[in-house]
Order: C-alpha cells, then sequence, then structure tokens
C-alpha cells in the first residue's frame, strides 16, 4: 500500500465540513464530492461522528469493511487536501483524489454513491510517523511484559525464556547505545581520535551481554550434569535393590 507523502506546513488542525471556514475540506472540493457529502450525511449520518478505529469497526459489522481501493483514495485524498493548503491553492484537484486507483468514471459515479466509502475517504488518517511510533511504544510494552516472566519454572532455569530475554535486552541496549557495527561504519575520526562515551559504553554492554551469555551456559551445563548424576545414582540405587532381592 501506498504511504502518505510527507507534506511540510500540513494543517495542524483539519476542519471538515464547516462550510463557513474557507479552509475546510467541504469548501475545498468539486461541486460533485460536496453533493456526495452532503448524500452520506443524510443517509449515514451516525458514520461521520466515529474516528478512524471505531468506524472501521463500524463498518466492518455491517459487512462493509474498506476495500484496498478504498484505503487507496482515501491516501490520495488527505495527500491531495494537505498539498493544497501547503501550496495556499483554493481546490483540491478530483484527478489527484483517484489518479493511479480507479477511473473517473468509477469514481463519481460509483464510489461516491456509497455513504460507507465517502465517509471512511473522510475520515482522516493518522499521520505515519505518529502511527508508527504509537506502535513501537506498544511493542516496547509488550517486550517488557515479557521480561517480568519468571526465568525458573520448578525450581529451575528456563534457558529458552532467558534467551529471549537476553535478544530483547540486547534489542533495547542496540536502540539506546547504537549498534556497535553502525558505529564502526559511520566513524570517520582520525586514528590518534578517542572513542566517544557512547562507543565505550557500547562495548561495555557487548562485554556484560556476553558475560550473561557465559554465565548462562554454565548454569546450563551444571544443570545437564546434575540431572545425569541423579539419573546415575537412581540406576546404581535399582541395581543395587535387585541385588538384595536375588539374595
Amino acid at each position: 500500500m501506498q504511504l502518505p507523502i510527507p507534506v511540510e506546513n500540513h494543517p495542524s488542525v483539519i476542519d471538515l465540513l464547516d462550510s463557513a471556514n474557507p479552509q475546510s475540506v467541504y469548501n475545498l472540493v468539486s461541486t460533485q464530492i460536496q453533493t456526495a457529502i452532503t448524500n452520506a450525511r443524510e443517509a449515514s449520518p451516525e458514520l461521520f461522528l466515529e474516528d478512524e478505529a471505531d468506524l472501521k469497526a463500524v463498518l466492518r459489522s455491517r459487512n462493509q469493511e474498506p476495500t484496498p481501493t478504498d484505503h487507496r483514495i482515501r491516501i490520495n485524498f488527505w495527500e491531495e487536501y494537505e498539498k493544497t493548503h501547503a501550496a495556499g491553492r483554493r481546490s483540491m484537484s478530483i484527478e489527484a483524489i483517484h489518479a493511479g486507483v480507479c477511473s473517473r468514471q468509477y469514481f463519481q459515479s460509483k464510489y461516491l454513491s456509497h455513504p460507507s466509502k465517502v465517509a471512511w475517504m473522510l475520515c482522516p488518517p493518522a499521520n505515519y510517523l505518529t502511527a508508527t511510533k504509537e506502535a513501537l511504544l506498544y511493542g516496547i510494552d509488550q517486550l517488557r511484559e515479557i521480561l517480568s516472566y519468571p526465568m525458573k519454572e520448578n525450581g529451575k532455569f528456563n534457558t529458552r525464556i532467558m534467551e529471549i530475554k537476553l535478544k530483547i535486552v540486547d534489542l533495547l541496549d542496540k536502540r539506546i547505545l547504537g549498534a556497535i557495527p553502525q558505529k564502526i561504519l559511520n566513524l570517520h575520526a582520525s586514528a590518534d581520535r578517542l572513542p566517544s562515551n557512547k562507543a565505550v559504553n557500547g562495548v561495555a554492554a557487548e562485554a556484560e551481554m556476553r558475560a550473561i551469555t557465559k554465565r548462562i551456559k554454565e548454569l546450563e551445563a551444571r544443570d545437564r550434569t546434575r540431572e545425569r548424576s541423579l539419573k546415575d545414582a537412581e540406576i546404581t540405587e535399582a541395581e543395587e535393590t535387585k541385588t538384595q532381592v536375588l539374595e
């Protein structure tokens, strides 16, 4: 799916349907789209009161979930809206809205006749960078939840959980301090220049990760040795019991 093109000086506040505002969406679209908006609001006014997530849920419940074509037209629509504001133009181009997605005839005669499609087109999408940051923060919360999971089960280390936790810590460490290989590639200092504090911290963090990994392997080896000793003891005890019975 094509992503929105960042446009400088985009409006911080979006006014959708205020006919008194010359820069509102309603006043920037063509007369035909204005008519489609009016008809759609009269037919399904509730669709124009929802945010993106709720509107999508409502449309899904009605078996009117947006199609790939609907998504593309919506992206084109809001790209053209932002470009119009940035350029100080007084009207949006109808060709820019359906360009590369569908024919003008389909857009005018079919698409604009569906209230659900018009409502979806007019629903402002979240800023791409904002949406990406929100998804990242959600992912970090999920990682934090994994880190809180206990590393021991029945008194024994769960090496799989420990391995996952190590990978998460390594990922977060590199995100904060910067990955070591990338730092080396980006250094343009002379040979006598001292490394930065961040580079030193990064090397120290990597050494600490190696030490933790080594310790985990030692614990795993100790557990395996202990398990073998217990099994050997059980076998010896069984053999002694069998000998006593035979005697």
